[in-house]
């Protein structure tokens, strides 16, 4: 049997995808990109994730369909690549 989607659907049809489960982001900031994506798109704060130092260190915010977007804490000293610089300034599956 084919993995479905929340609505009981197949997620892949002829190797196309149908569905996303979720999508993750790295950040530097999580209250900054909380704020951003709540305030442009509106999404609702499904459940937040502590670091086991009294800060948190993961969010998910709803999408449609079941998906969501997980906003996680880059590890501390992880490189933050410049303008340009991460995947060789190629535009790919990693912009949102």
């Amino acid at each position: 049997m084919s993995p479905r989607n929340t609505a009981g659907g197949p997620l892949c049809h002829n190797g196309a995808m149908h569905a996303v489960h979720h999508l993750a982001i790295q950040v530097s900031s999580l209250p900054q990109l909380e704020a951003f994506y709540r305030e442009l798109f509106e999404l609702p704060v499904l459940k937040r994730w502590p670091d086991g130092k009294g800060g948190e260190r993961s969010l998910w915010l709803g999408l449609e369909g079941g998906a969501f977007l997980a906003l996680e804490v880059a590890p501390e000293g992880a490189p933050h690549p410049e303008r340009g610089e991460f995947m060789g300034g190629q535009v790919g599956f990693h912009v949102l």
